[in-house]
């Protein structure tokens, strides 16, 4: 638009200035510049806005009455102010935003364009916004606020307790909201003044806007009454036996209460009735052929019902009947239409109404030269619906009309709670519409009221009423659409009512000219509203509000209370199954006043009947009774301050102390392992500090013990005397150390059995002992093991893990100085010197037992010296052919001339360079040439090889060192541990020793850590439809249709959750020629939930006289008991169990965490949820569950292990690549270096250019000045893209690189071995100790549990009433009750409102979930120690999940006594109960339906009832709860329902299928896209191979898991055979 289009009228700005001082009611006719008049003035008092809402700056919001006005608004701001605009509706799920997502809004934007219920939302009902700071408040349409409206609501309920009042702007065009009489449009001005605090401000004459707002050509075309056929009396009369029908069921429905009355909205079964009355009433406005086009809309209509209506029986039939009544009543108007053209049909069977309406658009290219661009209003949404596809017949088969493109667009009442793709679709359509309005590719526009007024749309040239304006509203607004100065407006009339209509359209113009007199020119005559009168509209309602805490506060009151409670309501935790709503009864009173009681679901907190109080009408009745259960929720908890009702995140103050201990700043992955973080390894407090002369040092002992015998072979003989030699190594340490566990290290020949005789002596050392001995520490890993790195020197520093190895003569158990005196040094391995080769002298004594290492040789190896060769020497014949001698091999392959030939040959052994020795290598693949080169027979020339002269033994066992170090320092750690536990929690001995032995488990010695296939959560698919199941065979997705035409159009779809590509190919509103797979496909696609108010309950008794299911693994069966359970001794795990506790799988040791990290989950969820039952019993199963969730979860045992220090202490690096990765002891990095390193000035990378080997500086640890100064001025700073180093060079920070989950895992796995050693009470003890619950648990579980029933009296009678049959429950479970209301609420599902003797089963399920869990958990950890973790965790899965549950306890006949009322779940079990009927109720993981094997290879995962396996659950936590708590009890009963799967599925364990796919070999398994069926199944193809042959499956399933399981079993079935 030009400038010149927005330059202020001379009116606009007087009405600026009138509004800029006081409040007003700007009064124009349409087109006149209203919106315009409201943006000058907030340009006017935009100061205030400069500043953020939070620093005392404030906003400016625009209220309007419809969603699309809300970004037209908006739009229309932010193009002529500069302020940043927010844009609000109920589509844009802003209900649900939390208080601090609204200020975040309010601090980034200035001007708001909200709905007006949004608003009463933010101001009255969750009290978000201060109103204090609104400077500006303009209401659109401000006529509309009568009545409850929101608009009404805000002035009446919060405006008159402002301090700063902000600036009121209304803007309206009529300012009559309906018909009024010309003697009140006084009364209603005064009243529309009173509500907003304002006067009204108009022009001072009409001449100054009549060129700018609306003045059409009024005509009024008369239509003659149609007269229906015979036929189409007769079709009439079979819909009303319809109706009838309809309407004798619902006051039947009525009819069944007797002192109360249900009280409902208007029923499903009158709504139909409705609309079949609209059929009727088509055939009367347009005639047979827009009935026709009714009939297949309703058929539509009701076929999208049926999709939601199976929880009710009569609900369904009735729509079957009447989708058969409306197929027959259209093949009846149908018979005389097959001779017919097209055209014929039209105007043939359309009524006069619809024939006039053609000779208008007939006749408007000669009344006029515009351009048509033209608005039809109707009075009803069927109508416009209906007309707009006969106008499109009428275009597509008469020429005269082809130029008429149209479309239609209605209003749509949703729940802005409920925020569905069917909201946000309509939305977009709507806008779509109404862009191609704008665009003019569409040029007549069909709508209902909902284009009367607000909507921006093109200047239209032509406006027809097709049904009369109902009041002056109606008329001023629907003519103010006509804006072109030649436009046109049409009244259609039938002949009948025009005399009528001419009066009514007198009073029009009366009222019309009333208002002129009225308010034109009196802007400064009008007096503003009385303030009595103002405070009168205070105090109008019945019931004054409820603030929750004072005024200004949220508050309840008698407009809210109804939107409240139904917010509560769905909020409420469900299964798919189950839609709660309030159950509303009313009664009279003689003197006709009516009082309605509310029945809350038994799920709330709060039990009791609501009674409302008494009113004069039944709708206040019910508004005060909604107002009262409002009240009581939020006193009870239900609600939070800001009254939303209150989910677990808004329960954290109520639980802040189980938490305290995570960080201020939140972390998205935290608990990951995707998280992984830099910890500081912790130092045992033995080793800790530094040897000093004259001051003790303690002396311990590496004693080896072979466990295998002494070989008559000379090589292995040779080793083996070496491993047991007198000479060993041994370290000291500053401090005394504790006794630690033995444990084994594996070498070729076996295992060798590892003691540290700790404090063997007790020494005192001067300055050069210990230089020596450092000199000795250096040389052993610097040059025999070869893994001290260049970069390293010895560590100075008090936080020094000091373990200085020494050489010990066993003997004498003291340090050998003569060794390090004479053989510290070792020879570099360089060639001798011809002197030195011609003088060399070799005896049995100067060789034999020696390491020597060949010179000539690239890569030096090293031996150790078997036996002297007396009788060999270099002319020798060679041990093979291909040379004569060994002179001849050395010229010839190494091209070295033996100058001293005579010498004796030397038998040599090849040792490992291996430093790994933590596991045997019996079952692991060894490098091929490593293996030759320890098991070939050699013979070396003495002068080709360097003979060391240190220690053979110390050589050989040095290899050794890095597993025997590695494993004793974290064994310091671990006793500390111990002893810390000990010490605070009770758990153990801190001052006596627990070592035990360390032993090998033989399931990790093929174990291979990280196994991991394709994560499902780890990215999205792209989701495709099948419109065909055929389609599967071409694997390919259906084309969709696309509309990309501009940019305009993907502007509009980047505003949805959706691609245009996604939406239904047919609009089930705008395409009438669709079929049931389309319905389908449309409302899987919006999701909307549809609520039948009139669900009724089943009168046939769930229990019938069938014979009992025979269990037939009785008859074998033996109990077998828990021994854990027995565990009453808290003396603590031992050093061995611990070491298995806090090693990770990762660490690739001999033993790992991952047994005790299955029992420790299991005790942890039990505890867990037992201690949320006890402490927490009001909470329903959601709120219970979240906070579970949280404790149990990775990250909050991650954030307590920190706390603990376990982080420290966890083994999880592997020795595989000692020589480049680990940090022997002693040893560190300069400690300006590693500041660099960790403020992030210098890479890790920079280490590899650091040498301190030159001199003393590595032993000694001081560094010359040249040195100091490159490690201040290097320049190598660190990349971000350099954190995968950490995982190799952590070590040489003193740290380890460690993801979050690893380290929580090590939590659970303590906790299973403390109750191990120590039982449920230990256990208990060690999550307190952990802090996981910082309570006393032990006193907590002497709680008596709460009484089921919820009345202290109810007797057996009254459970009788529910569940007649309750004996049959505990015949079967073989166990009596001692209240048998835990039978009744077992069994009671959330959908069976007649029970309020006890609850639904949820708090039971809760607890019995945990329970079974545990006891299943415990058993096969006890039974199964065969099993690898990996098998016993899929064992774990396989028994203790909804499958297994759900077919036990339809095997056992349980699921006939549940409680429930809805068909759709009764469907759902009746079609699992005939699939285990076929199986013979035989139990494993096989649900699965192979749909077409021969053709599609499709296989369906049958989704099992949920509510059956949470009833068997709720069963198991209602016999823990009434036996006390008794778990052995529990298992008792439960062990007798299991023990046949118990023993099968340990025999043989079922694993997961798509895991078990991926590591088959050869099959090389890849899934492909998904794709959803029109019944919202999701298919997914997996291609394999099977003997090398690709091969295509696939699965179905109810979402993408269970469908890939599907597609993975069929193809294991292929696989297997």
């Amino acid at each position: 638009m030009t400038e010149v289009q927005f330059t202020p009228r001379n009116y606009q700005l007087e009405l600026m200035k009138i509004a800029e001082k006081q409040n007003s009611i700007i009064y124009l006719p349409t087109g006149s510049g209203k919106t315009y008049i409201a943006i000058l003035v907030l340009k006017q008092l935009g100061k205030s806005l400069l500043k953020s809402y939070s620093q005392g700056g404030k906003i400016t919001v625009l209220l309007v009455n419809s969603v699309p006005l809300v970004a037209q608004h908006a739009k229309y701001i932010r193009e002529h102010t500069p302020f940043s605009v927010a844009q609000m509706s109920g589509d844009m799920n802003v209900d649900n935003w939390s208080k601090q997502k609204w200020l975040e809004e309010f601090d980034t934007k200035q001007v708001f364009v909200m709905t007006a219920q949004i608003f009463v939302n933010l101001t009255i009902t969750n009290s978000y916004l201060d109103m204090n700071k609104v400077n500006l408040l303009i209401f659109d349409e401000c006529h509309k606020a009568v009545g409850d409206s929101p608009m009404r609501q805000i002035m009446k309920n919060v405006y008159g307790t402002l301090v700063e009042a902000p600036r009121v702007i209304g803007l309206t065009a009529t300012l009559l909201n309906g018909n009024c009489s010309p003697l009140k449009v006084h009364m209603k001005v005064y009243e529309l003044e009173t509500t907003f605090h304002s006067k009204v401000a108009t022009v001072d004459a009409l001449s100054d806007v009549i060129k700018y707002s609306t003045n059409p050509k009024e005509k009024i075309i008369m239509y003659r009454q149609y007269i229906p056929s015979v036929t189409e009396n007769t079709v009439v009369t079979i819909l009303g036996q319809v109706q009838r029908l309809m309407y004798a069921v619902d006051v039947e429905e009525r009819l069944k209460s007797h002192h109360l009355k249900p009280l409902k909205e208007k029923s499903c079964f009158r709504k139909l009735s409705n609309c079949v009355t609209e059929v009727a009433d088509t055939i009367n406005a347009m005639g047979r052929y827009g009935a026709v086009k009714s009939i297949i809309s309703l058929m539509i209509r009701f076929e999208r019902i049926k999709r939601y209506c199976t929880v009710d029986v009569v609900l369904w039939n009735i729509l079957c009947h009447g989708i058969s009544v409306l197929q027959l009543v259209m093949e009846m108007l149908l018979k005389e239409f097959s001779m017919l053209s097209k055209q014929d049909q039209i105007f043939r069977y359309s009524s006069d109404k619809i024939l006039q309406l053609f000779k208008i658009l007939s006749d408007y290219s000669s009344s006029s030269n515009e351009e048509l661009c033209g608005l039809i209003f109707t009075k009803e949404r069927c109508t416009a619906k209906i007309l707009h596809h006969v106008l499109k017949d009428v275009s597509e088969n008469i020429p005269e009309f082809s130029h008429i493109k149209s479309d239609f667009i209605v209003g749509y009442n949703g729940n802005p709670y409920n925020s569905t793709t069917e909201t946000l679709l309509i939305n977009k359509k709507n806008r779509k519409v109404l862009d191609r309005f704008r665009n003019k590719e569409i040029n007549i526009l069909v709508a209902s009221n909902v284009l009367e007024e607000g909507v921006d749309i093109p200047t239209c040239t032509m406006v027809i009423r097709f049904d009369k304006p109902m009041d002056y509203r109606s008329y001023v607004q629907s003519k103010g659409r006509a804006r072109h100065k030649d436009s046109l407006f049409y009244i259609m009339l039938e002949d009948k009512d025009v005399g009528e209509f001419s009066r009514t359209y007198d009073e029009f113009k009366t009222v019309e000219n009333t208002l002129k007199e009225l308010l034109v020119g009196k802007n400064e005559d009008r007096k503003a509203p009385h303030h009595q009168d103002i405070k009168r509209m205070y105090n109008e309602d019945e019931l004054p509000p409820y603030y929750v805490n004072g005024p200004g506060s949220s508050q309840i009151n008698m407009q809210n209370a109804i939107a409240l409670l139904c917010h509560y309501y769905s909020s409420l935790p469900s299964d798919i199954y189950t839609v709660y709503a309030p159950e509303w009864y009313s009664e009279e009173r003689g003197d006709g006043a009516s009082r309605v009681v509310i029945f809350l679901p038994t799920i709330c907190p709060v039990l009791d009947v609501v009674m409302g109080c008494w009113m004069p009408t039944l709708k206040d009745a019910k508004v005060a009774a909604a107002y009262k259960a409002c009240i009581i929720l939020y006193e009870a908890g239900a609600f939070d301050v800001h009254l939303r009702p209150k989910k677990f995140d808004e329960l954290i103050e109520d639980v802040k102390y189980l938490f305290l201990h995570y960080p201020e700043q939140k972390e998205k992955y935290a608990g990951t392992s995707k998280m992984k973080r830099l910890h500081k390894i912790k130092t045992a407090s033995c080793v800790r500090g530094q040897l000093r002369p004259g001051m003790p040092a303690y002396l311990h002992v590496i004693v080896l013990k072979p466990c295998f015998s002494k070989s008559s072979d000379i090589n292995e003989a040779t080793l083996y005397d070496n491993y047991a030699s007198p000479i060993c190594f041994g370290f000291l340490t500053p401090e005394e150390c504790p006794p630690i566990c033995s444990f084994p290290v594996y070498v070729t020949m076996g295992q060798i059995n590892v003691t540290i005789e700790v404090n063997k002596r007790s020494l005192v050392l001067d300055e050069d002992q210990l230089a020596a001995l450092r000199h000795f520490h250096r040389s052993v890993f610097r040059d025999v093991t070869k893994v001290l790195q260049k970069f390293l020197i010895f560590d100075c520093s008090e936080d020094a893990e000091t373990a200085l190895v020494v050489p010990v003569n066993k003997l004498v158990g003291n340090i050998d100085f003569d060794v390090v005196r004479d053989y510290s040094d070792v020879k570099e391995v360089t060639e001798l010197t011809r002197a030195e080769k011609v003088n060399l002298q070799v005896t049995r004594e100067s060789h034999h037992g020696k390491i020597v290492s060949p010179w000539y040789r690239s890569n030096i190896s090293t031996y150790v010296v078997s036996e002297v060769c007396l009788d060999k020497n270099a002319y020798s014949k060679f041990p093979n052919e291909d040379y004569d001698d060994f002179v001849n091999y050395y010229i010839t392959k190494h091209n070295q001339r033996i100058v001293n030939p005579s010498l004796p040959l030397l038998l040599v052994k090849g040792l490992t360079q291996r430093l790994n020795f933590v596991k045997p290598k019996g079952r692991e693949t060894k490098r091929k040439h490593e293996k030759l080169f320890e098991e070939l027979t050699e013979y070396l020339i003495p002068e080709l090889v360097v003979k060391q002269d240190f220690p053979s033994s110390l050589w050989i066992q040095a290899s050794l060192l890095p597993t025997i170090l590695s494993k004793t320092l974290f064994c310091f750690q671990l006793e500390e541990l111990r002893q810390q536990v000990a010490r605070e929690s009770g758990l153990g001995n801190a001052k006596m020793s627990k070592t035990g032995t360390l032993k090998l488990d033989m399931h990790l010695l093929d174990y291979v850590p990280g196994i991991d296939t394709p994560d499902d959560t780890s990215e999205e698919d792209n989701v495709s439809v099948l419109q065909d199941v055929s389609q599967l065979k071409k694997n390919a997705p259906p084309v969709l249709l696309s509309y990309n035409k501009d940019y305009a159009a993907k502007k509009l779809e980047g505003q949805y959750p959706w691609k245009d590509t996604d939406e239904p190919t047919k609009d089930l509103e705008r395409d009438l020629d669709v079929t049931l797979m389309d319905i389908e496909y449309y409302e899987g696609f919006i999701s909307a939930e549809v609520r039948n108010e009139d669900v009724k309950m089943a009168t046939e008794s769930p229990i019938r006289k069938q014979r009992a299911l025979a269990l037939t693994y009785y008859k074998d069966y033996s109990f077998k008991e828990i021994r854990l359970l027995d565990t009453k001794t808290f003396e603590g795990p031992n050093l061995a169990e611990l070491y298995s506790a806090l090693t990770t799988a990762k660490a690739n040791d001999i033993v790992n965490l991952e047994r005790l990290e299955t029992l420790g989950d299991s005790f942890l969820k039990i505890i867990t949820s037992v201690y949320i039952s006890v402490r927490f019993p009001k909470w329903n199963e959601g709120q219970s569950t979240a906070l579970k969730s949280r404790i149990v979860s990775n990250k909050n045992l991650f954030y307590l292990a920190k706390k603990k220090n376990l982080v420290g202490i966890v083994r999880y690096h592997s020795l595989d690549n000692v020589k480049h990765d680990w940090l022997p002891p002693c040893f560190a990095l300069p400690q300006r270096v590693k500041e660099r390193i960790d403020s992030g000035e210098l890479s890790l990378n920079a280490l590899f250019n650091l040498d301190y080997t030159e001199g003393k500086q590595q032993e000694s640890g001081i560094l010359s000045d040249d040195k100091i100064e490159e490690m201040s001025t290097i320049e190598c700073p660190r990349d971000d893209t350099e954190d995968h180093l950490y995982n190799s060079m952590a070590s040489f920070l003193k740290c380890q690189y460690i993801g979050d989950k690893h380290v929580s895992d090590t939590v659970e796995s303590l906790l299973g071995c403390y109750f191990v050693s120590c039982g449920f009470k230990g256990g208990m003890k060690f999550v307190e100790w952990m802090e996981i619950i910082p309570e006393d648990l032990e006193q907590l579980l002497k709680r008596k549990p709460e009484n089921p029933f919820l009345n202290k009296d109810a007797t057996i009678e009254d459970l009788s009433v529910y569940m007649p049959c309750w004996e049959k429950v505990e015949e079967i479970l073989g166990y009596e009750f001692n209240n048998k209301g835990y039978i009744l609420e077992a069994f009671t599902h959330a959908s069976y409102t007649p029970n309020r003797l006890t609850r639904s089963y949820e708090r039971l399920e809760f607890l019995g979930d945990a329970v079974l869990d545990f006891l299943v958990t415990c058993y096969i950890y006890e039974k199964c120690d065969g099993l690898t973790p990996e098998l016993l965790t899929d064992l774990r899965a396989a028994l203790v999940n909804n499958n297994t549950f759900a077919s036990l306890l339809v095997r056992l006949g349980l699921h006939k006594f549940m409680l429930f009322i809805n068909f759709k779940l009764q469907a759902y079990i009746d079609r699992f109960v005939e699939f285990l009927e076929q199986k013979k109720y035989q139990i494993d993981d096989e649900v699965l339906i192979l749909l077409d094997e021969n053709e599609l290879l499709l296989a369906e995962q049958l989704d099992v009832p949920k509510a059956l396996g949470d009833v068997f659950e709720a069963l198991v936590g209602a016999v823990y709860l009434d036996s006390g708590r008794d778990l052995k009890t529990v298992w008792k009963v439960f062990h007798k329902i299991m023990w046949n799967e118990l023993e099968l599925f340990s025999q043989n364990v079922p694993q997961n299928s798509v895991k078990r796919l991926y590591e088959w070999q050869g099959a090389h398994p890849q899934f492909g896209n998904v794709m959803v069926t029109q019944n919202s199944k999701v298919i997914v193809p997996l291609q394999f191979l099977m003997n090398g042959v690709p091969k295509l499956v696939h699965g179905c399933g109810a979402n993408k898991v269970m469908a890939k399981k599907a597609a993975a079993k069929l193809a294991l079935r292929f696989l297997d055979t």
